[in-house]
């Protein structure tokens, strides 16, 4: 298994190329998350893949700034562990509104941490919907989205259970779901420091089948060794976003 995480700046919209530390020996998942520094307000582009290959990946998205940056999480496909915690990912085509998938690997969280992002193939511009996470469970998920084609669109997602664990090239991730009631900034703590500013990733969650996508992206704003902040105009008592963090 190799994860490997990055902070990509994008200064200009549109196309992106990002090439991965060490090649793949398959094409691997890819997710993605804006981090827009300092920021009070979220990003309006919905980041989305547009090309994978073994080497690298292509995204594309409005967004940009001097202080606007894309950190891109890449996985193996299928994969039935991360460190000691159990995991699984893959790439489903999305041909629906609402796509239930079944994990090739069960996990041990009845509530897994779950990471989303658009896979558009063969596209020149991003989606026009944020897939969310609608339910889960220990062996299957569901990803609600007006988001969907029949030959060319995917959905990328990575369930990993609860937990901290150590990870190849010397890396220790940690993970977490935190309920989001109220629009604006919000500060997550880690369960423990990271050595240094690690990697962070998010994705939405409506619990409890609310049947709908959230209309706003959750951004980054700050990342700190002790903590991170992230802001959105999504909130509600069964909202919750997933976070992933990468790091020395």
């Amino acid at each position: 298994m190799s994860l490997q995480t990055q902070s990509i700046l994008q200064s200009t919209p549109g196309t992106l190329k990002v090439t991965f530390n060490e090649p793949y020996a398959a094409p691997p998942v890819v997710l993605l998350t804006p981090y827009w520094k300092g920021s009070n307000t979220p990003v309006s582009g919905i980041l989305t893949v547009t090309d994978i290959t073994t080497t690298g990946c292509t995204l594309t998205s409005i967004n940009a700034a001097t202080n606007y940056c894309v950190n891109v999480l890449s996985v193996d496909n299928n994969i039935s562990q991360v460190g000691t915690l159990m995991a699984d990912s893959g790439s489903p085509a999305k041909t629906q509104v609402d796509l239930d998938v079944n994990f090739n690997t069960i996990l041990s969280a009845p509530d897994p941490v779950v990471l989303l992002t658009p896979f558009w193939k063969g596209s020149q511009q991003s989606v026009g919907f944020i897939d969310t996470l609608d339910d889960s469970a220990a062996s299957e998920c569901s990803i609600m989205s007006n988001n969907m084609a029949t030959t060319n669109y995917f959905t990328n997602f990575v369930a990993i259970d609860l937990g901290i664990t150590a990870t190849d090239y010397n890396q220790t991730l940690q993970n977490g779901i935190v309920n989001k009631l109220g629009t604006g900034t919000q500060r997550v703590y880690f369960t423990k420091p990271f050595s240094g500013t690690p990697i962070v990733m998010l994705s939405p969650w409506w619990k409890d089948g609310s049947n709908s996508g959230v209309g706003s992206v959750e951004t980054l704003t700050l990342v700190t060794n002790y903590y991170f902040e992230f802001t959105s105009k999504n909130a509600a008592q069964n909202y919750f976003v997933n976070w992933v963090a990468v790091g020395k």
